[in-house]
């Protein structure tokens, strides 16, 4: 199943307000959008 989530709160300011996927049968996270550094990585 795939959920789709925002981060609202982290350590990291470059986390803050990213998008994500995540696939509970492959035990994946996918980045959306983030402000850097996490998407396409």
């Amino acid at each position: 199943m795939i959920t789709g989530i925002q981060i609202t709160k982290a350590a990291n300011d470059d986390l803050l307000n990213s998008f994500w996927l995540l696939d509970s049968e492959k035990g994946e996270a996918r980045c959306l959008c983030a402000k850097r550094w996490f998407c396409g990585r």
